[in-house]
């Protein structure tokens, strides 16, 4: 049997525009999350904080809860929140669609999914923590899912008197 060079190069170059596009997004997620790891990991050292529960999200949020000084950290493009536990009077899921203009004059439907503090005492009671944020239909599908597993984070974190669940 002989072995046809061309249809051994054309099967190379056929796999080579499948895989190498997959794996140049797959090497700048893993870029993103670290360069996202390391910002949260320093805004933590600046707080003196450490995290018994972390999680950097596919979308570059990253968001914490350290327990022992009862502190919420929510990291998203590069601006921090720093929430104590204990000023957090109850916490809901939220969900709406905001439009976006890119720079070429189109608009977009966003889907923004997040969490939403209400503070027991502060100027601004109510703070919308964004966990995700995408064109509407480009979404994973567990995004409501997480959000939902970190609300019952912060929730179990919290002292019986503070909880208050909101439907």
């Amino acid at each position: 049997m002989d072995i046809d060079l061309t249809s051994i190069l054309i099967g190379i170059t056929a796999l080579s525009t499948f895989f190498i596009p997959i794996g140049m997004h797959q090497f700048s997620q893993w870029r993103k999350q670290s360069k996202t790891r390391n910002v949260f990991e320093n805004a933590a050292r600046n707080y003196g904080l450490k995290f018994d529960t972390s999680e950097i999200l596919r979308d570059g949020t990253a968001i914490g809860i350290d327990i022992p000084n009862r502190m919420f950290l929510h990291l998203k493009s590069g601006n921090d929140t720093l929430i104590g536990l204990d000023d957090i009077q109850s916490c809901s899921f939220y969900k709406h669609q905001q439009k976006k203009r890119a720079d070429d004059g189109s608009e977009s439907q966003i889907l923004i999914i997040g969490i939403q503090i209400v503070l027991k005492k502060s100027q601004t009671r109510k703070l919308n923590l964004p966990i995700f944020e995408g064109k509407e239909g480009f979404t994973f599908g567990d995004e409501e899912r997480v959000t939902e597993r970190w609300i019952k984070n912060i929730r179990s974190n919290l002292t019986a008197e503070e909880v208050v669940v909101e439907v």
